[in-house]
């Protein structure tokens, strides 16, 4: 097994996932200029999320990484089985 290699995740959401995570949050309409900077940063290029990018929301880098790795997995494993099949 390669120890080099990684694993790219696509995560995506579009504005009304944005607007009703802020509604969850609470965020005030006074607060709308920014977040409006906020979506336009977000949308003007790609996002890496690291190991300990939710540290301050108290997330462990462990659950992160087990939330994704579970993600992609589960994306694959259908297929991976399939392809198991095909050649038995």
């Amino acid at each position: 097994m390669e120890e080099s290699k990684k694993v790219r995740v696509v995560f995506e959401f579009d504005r009304k996932d944005y607007d009703n995570i802020l509604f969850m949050l609470g965020v005030a309409n006074h607060e709308i200029d920014e977040v409006e900077k906020i979506w336009e940063a977000m949308t003007s290029e790609d996002l890496m999320l690291k190991r300990d990018s939710f540290a301050s929301l108290g997330m462990t880098p462990q659950k992160l990484l087990a939330m994704f790795v579970t993600g992609a997995v589960v994306l694959v494993e259908d297929k991976v089985k399939s392809q198991q099949y095909d050649r038995e």
